[in-house]
């Protein structure tokens, strides 16, 4: 693969880099070796932007690295990228994909139902942010997947029937005009919706086919007294194919709809490790007993987030961050908000883990957080 006037040739056991001076000739080339990792001989590294990225076996585990240029022309420097996730990537990847204008990396693995994905911001060779996320696709097999400028095109198995799905990504995207845009997976807009006096109902005929294990979730649009976003319950379904009819209780066809899959985004916050700030920017682990009081956090463009926090005794709580009416098992109101989310917990650093999910039809930005501790400051600092 070609990197900073180079090739870099890779087997599975040792890095080269071919070039010549002052050109390429039989004369002329070269080919230093640079590293010596052992990479996955049948998994082809990808180029993103100035950087090469490629895999490397890890036992049952693979890790990913990542070259690119050094401060000096010609040098290479590598950084491994799975150093947080080493148990994240399966040793069983089979393809490697880089995003034409993302900083995005996606790795498809044997587990053929799910998408890992790797994000970061590199604007002058000094890493500043980066993200690894698992897309699980459940009851779905992923046959092959590529990058068309900001679009990631999936070739998905479904109930036995292949189709090709595209996931738009990037920032500022909405739907209708509207401030934010719908979650729901398979996201489509079904047919003119017909209504039965006799069963009071309003039908829909879907774009594609579903089975009765589907979580189908109509969600309201921009048009009708149903404010944007809000869910409306499902009284009855059709499934098959290649089409499914979902109904939903009343007249309803004033009221622009949308229809997909539920998901659920999930987080699980990392182990808090309180330290104390030093001198010239050093730190060290607060001694003692210490007790995490609270999570805070800063949340923006919000409609519902929910926080499970679980504790070794077995015991968990729930808390929520909703748009502010709540209604019997359901949201009243679908107005987005900025606001601050405070998680009790009240234990431990070892003795819980809180998880943020969020399963509904609107949006969850997480922005930054703190945790609260209580700690004995006359112990010593170990």
């Amino acid at each position: 693969i070609e990197f900073t006037e180079r090739l870099i040739v890779f087997s599975d056991e040792g890095q080269s880099a071919v070039f010549g001076s002052p050109v390429l000739s039989p004369k002329t080339v070269e080919a230093p070796v640079i590293s010596s990792y052992r990479c996955l001989r049948d998994l082809s590294p990808v180029r993103l932007g100035q950087s090469v990225f490629f895999a490397e076996s890890n036992g049952e585990f693979a890790q990913v690295r990542e070259y690119f240029p050094g401060d000096e022309r010609q040098q290479v420097q590598d950084f491994l990228v799975t150093t947080a996730v080493p148990r994240l990537v399966p040793g069983s990847v089979r393809k490697l994909i880089a995003g034409s204008v993302h900083q995005m990396v996606a790795a498809l693995s044997d587990s053929a139902n799910e998408v890992i994905v790797y994000q970061f911001q590199r604007p002058d060779q000094s890493l500043v942010q980066a993200s690894w996320t698992r897309w699980t696709f459940p009851e779905a097999e992923i046959l092959d997947a590529g990058f068309i400028r900001d679009e990631l095109f999936l070739l998905i198995v479904r109930s036995g029937r292949t189709y090709l799905e595209k996931i738009q990504l990037g920032v500022g995207r909405s739907d209708s005009g509207e401030d934010f845009a719908l979650r729901a997976d398979r996201l489509a807009v079904p047919t003119t919706a017909t209504y039965d006096l006799n069963s009071d109902t309003t039908a829909w005929v879907m774009p594609y086919g579903v089975t009765s294990e589907d979580n189908v979730v109509l969600i309201a649009g921009s048009t009708g007294d149903i404010p944007f976003g809000s869910e409306i319950l499902v009284d009855s379904m059709v499934t098959g194919f290649p089409i499914s009819t979902i109904k939903a209780r009343g007249d309803l066809t004033g009221q622009s709809v949308y229809v997909g899959l539920r998901y659920n985004a999930k987080v699980v916050m990392s182990k808090a490790t309180p330290k104390l700030e030093l001198r010239e920017g050093r730190t060290a682990l607060l001694g003692g007993s210490t007790t995490i009081r609270h999570l805070l956090l800063n949340l923006t463009s919000t409609g519902y987030l929910k926080a499970t926090t679980t504790y070794v005794d077995g015991e968990s709580s729930v808390d929520e961050f909703l748009d502010g009416v709540v209604g019997v098992g359901s949201l009243e109101s679908t107005e987005v908000r900025d606001g601050l989310f405070k998680i009790p917990i009240h234990a431990d650093p070892d003795e819980f883990q809180t998880t943020l999910e969020n399963d509904s039809p609107l949006p969850s930005t997480l922005v930054s957080g703190a945790w609260g501790t209580r700690f004995n400051s006359r112990n010593r600092i170990r």
